[in-house]
């Protein structure tokens, strides 16, 4: 996600999925000032996928 949002361009979004399985997407997050995110259930609801604009102000919302 860091090599990521480095290289990103503005306005562009990254999909991370199992999110519920580590602690990288929330680090990631909690250091990144000015990303916003939307964190989702799983279509079978078992899991979690997160939804990231890098370069966006805001905070994070749970759909």
């Amino acid at each position: 996600m860091e090599r990521v949002g480095r290289v990103l361009a503005p306005g562009g979004l990254m999909f991370i999925d199992d999110i519920f399985t580590h602690q990288g997407f929330a680090d990631w997050v909690r250091g990144t000032a000015r990303a916003r995110t939307l964190i989702c259930p799983s279509e079978d609801g078992e899991g979690l996928f997160g939804i990231v604009a890098p370069h966006s102000a805001g905070r994070a919302v749970r759909a």
